[in-house]
């Protein structure tokens, strides 16, 4: 049962990105969300079955990226604690292995869809930085969402993302990353706001009191544990339990 909550928790948290994929929506910094339970929810439950063990499985593949900015951290600064974990069952329960292979984990790297907004983008040239700033925004958020923190258009080609010395490339090919996932507000959940990439992201809290979203109530000592390790203050905030 604590696998199976763990992973509906997680897939509703790539259902907040799936159902928001055409033009970007302007992100604005929001007030704290409402974190009340509401009353047709039931609460999850937060008893503490998966453990850290030497038993479990080896990560697989390279390295997950420890980069950070301004807004967000790579997947290996939250792996480093989400991973070697196992079930009272034995099984391999780790967050790290689960997201691996995941369409969210690999959104950036797809070949297919590199090839899609290229091709686009030389269909209609005219139209070729709109065309990567809509698609950049859930295939390559962190980036995207980064960049016009800063006042820059989010670019996916020639200068863009995909070039290995852009100062963003390493948040962008970490696709829908943990820090990203986790960091979406309620508002506009929904909504048909939150429909075309309208997600919304803090961009003026600054580093060491930002906050991230899961369904479960968090212990004191795992708040400091977790800030000290990821730069980020974990909060309940339901409507990361829910599609």
């Amino acid at each position: 049962m604590k696998r199976a909550t763990r992973t509906l928790a997680f897939l509703a948290c790539g259902a907040l990105l799936l159902t928001a994929c055409a033009a970007p929506a302007t992100p604005s910094a929001t007030a704290a969300p409402t974190l009340a339970r509401p009353t047709n929810t039931p609460p999850p439950t937060a008893t503490a079955v998966v453990t850290p063990t030497q038993e479990a499985l080896p990560p697989q593949g390279e390295p997950l990226p420890t980069e950070r900015g301004k807004l967000f951290s790579g997947s290996g600064a939250c792996a480093g604690c989400h991973t070697g974990m196992v079930d009272e069952a034995g099984n391999d329960v780790s967050t790290d292995r689960l997201w691996r292979s995941t369409v969210m984990a690999n959104s950036a790297r797809d070949p297919y869809w590199q090839a899609s907004v290229r091709s686009e983008a030389s269909l209609r040239p005219e139209l070729g930085e709109e065309i990567e700033a809509t698609c950049s925004r859930c295939h390559m958020p962190m980036a995207n969402v980064t960049a016009q923190a800063e006042g820059e258009t989010p670019a996916v080609l020639e200068e863009g993302f995909l070039r290995e010395d852009h100062p963003l490339h390493t948040l962008a090919m970490d696709g829908v990353s943990c820090a990203l996932c986790h960091q979406i507000r309620e508002d506009n959940l929904g909504l048909p706001a939150s429909y075309n990439g309208g997600f919304v992201i803090d961009m003026e809290t600054p580093v060491g009191g930002r906050m991230t979203f899961g369904p479960f109530t968090i212990e004191e000592t795992q708040t400091a544990l977790m800030q000290t390790a990821s730069g980020y203050i974990p909060v309940q905030g339901l409507h990361l339990s829910r599609s």
